[in-house]
């Protein structure tokens, strides 16, 4: 999700409570700091670092899970690119975390040529030509 939001997101709880297990943070901020989305993708990167000391990761990006069945104690994954192709992955473990799948709204339909509405998912606020709407204090 913070890959593809716009860029001047923050967390809405403090930093500390948003992690991968119990990897601490390395940012030497207060506990009530509301973390940046950058400082977020740089701590992943560093949970991900952490993990990859405890087991091996192999990581599979424009690759798709389709199906995955239990033999014995090994995991044979059914995966599928986002070209077509397939791919068969056994592994000793699995762990699904694919997330919620939430879409962004769109900006509101209006009848009304005098209200614009606008998402910061479809139309940068802040930086964008609409940013002289926005009072906003830099």
């Amino acid at each position: 999700m913070t890959f593809d939001t716009y860029a001047y997101v923050r967390l809405h709880q403090p930093h500390g409570l948003f992690t991968a297990g119990n990897i601490k943070w390395t940012l030497g901020e207060d506990r009530s700091y509301l973390a940046t989305k950058d400082e977020v993708l740089a701590h992943f990167e560093h949970c991900l670092e952490i993990v990859e000391q405890r087991v091996q990761v192999e990581e599979y990006f424009g690759w798709a899970l389709e199906s995955h069945v239990e033999s014995g104690n090994i995991m044979r994954l059914n995966c599928k690119s986002s070209d077509g192709r397939l791919m068969i992955i056994e592994a000793k473990r699995l762990i699904k975390a694919s997330g919620f799948g939430i879409v962004p709204n769109g900006p509101l339909e209006l009848s009304s040529t005098r209200v614009v509405s606008v998402s910061p998912d479809f139309c940068d606020i802040v930086d964008g030509e609409r940013s002289r709407w926005i009072p906003l204090t830099r």
